[in-house]
């Protein structure tokens, strides 16, 4: 495992704004690595496709959000990067290979969409398994609160950095993407993509002078190339 690996997990069509996020980890010279169990076309080219079943089994009786969930916390184990398939990387986050990575997002909640931890730690089969014994959250997903408890038991809590630091917006004003102004100054930014589903054309064809419309032509969207 190198502290240059990041997972990703994928099931569907890859549309441009997938392929920003995907795209923006090669640039920065990350070794991206999709898992998924479907038949992938539009992946841009240098990223590995990987059948998820090596990692667990499709389950059609999950919906699709907390089955990627156990899928993130099983395959974390083996260490290293794992990013969301709407999250864009600003700038390399550069770390040694035994450290811990963890975005705070409020009290006694920690974001699940990014992070970065070593290699059999044991914390990614405890997270896995707390979710044959935990509620959904909302009957949706397993996530926030949960890993935030799992890193108190880790002793892990001094890994937590606050969103501030990292990414310029929260969920609720994640829109401000379309806005004509700079690409801000963070290392990160969650697209927050099923908020953004309504706006589906501007997330497909931005204004060329959006936040958004600047990072595809940034990462080469426009021009890139695909595996299949």
């Amino acid at each position: 495992m190198k502290t240059t690996d990041v997972y990703f997990y994928w099931r569907g069509d890859i549309d441009r704004a997938i392929q920003l996020a995907l795209q923006s980890w090669l640039y920065h010279g990350y070794r991206v690595k999709l898992y998924t169990h479907d038949e992938l076309s539009n992946v841009p080219s240098g990223v590995d496709i990987i059948d998820a079943n090596d990692i667990l089994p499709a389950d059609n009786k999950l919906p699709p959000l907390p089955y990627s969930d156990r899928f993130r916390y099983l395959l974390i184990e083996n260490g290293g990067w794992w990013s969301d398939c709407d999250l864009i990387l600003l700038k390399p986050i550069k770390i040694d290979s035994q450290d811990i990575f963890f975005i705070k997002e409020s009290d006694n909640r920690i974001t699940t969409c990014w992070y970065y931890v070593p290699a059999n730690t044991g914390f990614g089969l405890h997270v896995f398994n707390l979710t044959f014994h935990t509620r959904l959250l909302s009957n949706v997903a397993w996530g926030p609160a949960m890993v935030y408890g799992a890193c108190e038991k880790f002793g892990w809590l001094n890994y937590l950095y606050p969103w501030e630091d990292h990414w310029p917006w929260q969920y609720p004003t994640c829109a401000q993407i379309f806005d004509h102004n700079d690409i801000p100054n963070k290392n990160a930014i969650h697209m927050f993509r099923f908020a953004l589903n309504p706006q589906v054309d501007q997330l497909q064809d931005p204004h060329p002078d959006s936040i958004l419309g600047q990072l595809y032509v940034k990462y080469g969207v426009y021009k890139i190339n695909i595996t299949k």
